[in-house]
């Protein structure tokens, strides 16, 4: 047999995907079979975790946090505590290459003129100057 259709569903309501192949058969009066294997795939609320976005961080699936300023710090991570600059994201070190720098500081200021989010620091869903302060502080801390 030929796989002509496959999906990815919750066939039994569990809150995991099932796999789902549809199959093309030469046998006579049954042309097609279908097939379905239970929790055959990861859930997908088990790959998200902590994207750090620049000063920031977002709940995200670890494929979709790529980009500039962005690292995935792993499966099932939450997001920095209030207050805390350091873990899992080092909000000092804006451009996640391992140590703040004197670039981050640019970069954050480029991010934080244009309003962007990455510059959210205190992740309050504003931009504004209280942000400027709380980059500095994680600057200076260090990680």
């Amino acid at each position: 047999s030929k796989p002509i259709a496959v999906l990815a569903v919750d066939v039994d309501g569990d809150g995991q995907p099932d796999l789902v192949t549809i199959n093309s058969t030469t046998t006579r009066g049954n042309p097609n079979t279908l097939q379905v294997v239970r929790n055959a795939l990861p859930s997908p609320s088990m790959t998200i975790g902590a994207c750090c976005n620049g000063a920031g961080c977002v709940l995200q699936q670890a494929g979709q946090c790529v980009g500039v300023n962005q690292q995935f710090a792993g499966i099932n991570t939450s997001c920095n505590a209030p207050g805390s600059y350091t873990s899992p994201c080092c909000k000092g070190d804006f451009d996640h290459n391992g140590q703040p720098t004197v670039s981050d500081i640019f970069a954050f200021l480029t991010a934080w003129f244009a309003s962007s989010a990455q510059a959210d620091t205190n992740q309050n869903s504003l931009v504004n100057i209280q942000d400027i302060f709380d980059f500095l502080s994680a600057w200076f801390g260090g990680c």
